[in-house]
């Protein structure tokens, strides 16, 4: 009897070391990567600062400027890495802990393997293939050899369970993107709640030098190109965010060089990459500079991250809860009960603003019908001038997404245009995306006549998000300012 009870007693610790140990090697795999990504943005901000000095240094206004760039600090640097960590780190956390189904240890290395073997010819030709690469497979490894001889015991009933509500929620996703699930979330749950106001916030102060792996900063800087023997004085804009420059001290900070070898036009990128240019013109050359940039198998990556993001919290959060109850029924009524939950929300909040609009304006009652407005009016070019009665009022809301819709449908009027009063008045509003949105209208209805008062808003604007949209403006006027 004693020896039986000795036994009973010591099963528990066994298994709660044995989760343990499994938790620290997702720990590590995940940490291993959030390092790397911590060290990819640090990297990334030194780029843009260069680029940066080097287009002041040739009297070319840079946004956010030099001076932003450099009290930007590592915590700053740290939150941006953040959203690859927990984009990409969730998709490869719940990848990993898939494998400790398998019980061989063999056969769940060749699933590791395998899977790894996907990512190498998904991002091999990425200009971050290399190193992104050599990581996750350290990562990956890391977790094999710390789990080789534990598993994780699922019944078929749990995992066929598991494969039904992962399906049903990331489906519901895919469904609500078809019918802006993203845009409506955003105006319903994140603007204009308290948390999701600081969530949003969060995400527009930190993206721009996350996003700018992914997408050439914002669009407004292709890249800086430098060309031996160019005698223009000032820097040529070609257009689509390149500009060109034969100042000899910007030459080692440039993003690309032109060169000629052989007979033939090259642009060499900063990592040694380079691409044959058929002809010296702004096209050919925004076009090699955009080859050069490739990301595309890390684009994609992400967006398949994004569509599982929901499903993997769901999946991390009932292995978690596997891990500590060994209730079925605990464990079903849980799995369907949060998966439920998932769905219906993304298919309620998909389907918001899909009614009829009522014929008579004067009947339209705010904020009740205002969601369904702006998403009824969204994809038209021009909106009539009978609903500015309408969109004033939404420019007055207390609500951040009312004033955002607002600000965008007044730039979208037709004749006769709205005050732009109204436009100069939200380019104070508190929330960064009703500033920007009205820039961008206050441009459609003034065109150049709008650029002077938005110098203020490109020059001081607390959010490098919001100066970044506002300098687009400027570029697509084909005025480039030059710093005071």
């Amino acid at each position: 009897m004693e020896t039986t009870s000795n036994h009973i007693q010591t099963q528990p610790k066994s298994r709660f070391k044995q989760r343990a140990q499994i938790l620290a090697a997702l720990a590590l795999s995940l940490l291993v990567q959030g390092a790397y990504f911590f060290d990819l943005v640090r990297k990334q901000l030194q780029v843009i600062t260069e680029r940066q000095t080097a287009l002041e240094s040739l009297k070319v206004l840079a946004v956010p400027g030099t001076n932003y760039l450099h009290h930007i600090s590592t915590v700053d640097i740290f939150k941006s890495s953040l959203f690859y960590l927990f984009l990409l780190g969730i998709m490869f956390a719940v990848f990993l802990l898939v494998s400790l189904l398998i019980q061989s240890f063999r056969i769940r290395g060749l699933y590791l393997f395998l899977g790894y073997i996907g990512l190498v010819f998904l991002l091999l030709q990425d200009r971050i293939a290399s190193s992104f690469l050599i990581v996750l497979g350290l990562s990956f490894l890391c977790f094999y050899l710390l789990t080789m001889n534990r598993s994780v015991t699922f019944s078929i009933k749990e995992i066929i369970l598991l494969a039904i509500l992962t399906s049903l929620v990331s489906g519901s996703l895919y469904y609500g993107s078809r019918h802006k699930f993203f845009l409506k979330a955003r105006d319903l749950v994140l603007f204009d709640t308290s948390l999701g106001n600081r969530i949003a916030t969060f995400y527009y102060n930190h993206s721009v030098l996350a996003a700018s792996l992914l997408h050439p900063d914002q669009g407004i800087y292709m890249g800086l190109i430098f060309m031996d023997g160019l005698k223009e004085k000032r820097p040529v804009y070609l257009g689509q965010g390149v500009f060109l420059s034969g100042d000899k001290k910007v030459k080692e900070a440039a993003d690309y060089q032109l060169v000629r070898e052989n007979g033939g036009l090259y642009l060499v990128g900063r990592y040694g990459n380079r691409a044959d240019i058929g002809e010296l013109n702004a096209k050919d050359i925004e076009e090699a500079a955009r080859n050069l940039f490739h990301m595309k198998g890390f684009l994609l990556l992400n967006r398949a991250a994004l569509y599982f993001f929901p499903a993997g919290c769901l999946i991390l959060c009932l292995a978690f809860l596997k891990f500590f109850s060994s209730s079925r029924i605990l464990f079903s009524l849980v799995s369907v009960g949060a998966a439920s939950v998932l769905a219906a929300f993304i298919l309620i909040v998909s389907l918001t603003g899909t009614g009829t609009l009522k014929e008579d304006i004067k009947g339209i009652a705010l904020p009740k019908d205002a969601l369904a407005i702006a998403y009824h009016l969204f994809h038209q070019r021009e909106i009539p001038s009978s609903y500015l009665p309408v969109i004033e009022k939404m420019t007055r809301s207390e609500s951040i997404s009312l004033r955002y819709w607002g600000a965008y449908l007044l730039g979208r009027l037709k004749q006769p245009s709205p005050n732009p009063k109204q436009l100069l008045a939200l380019l104070k509003d508190p929330s960064l995306n009703v500033r920007y949105t009205a820039a961008q209208s206050l441009y459609r209805i003034l065109g150049k006549k709008s650029l002077n008062p938005l110098i203020v808003g490109l020059l001081k604007d607390p959010s490098w998000y919001v100066r970044c949209k506002i300098f687009s403006i400027f570029l697509k006027a084909g005025m480039i300012p030059s710093p005071a």
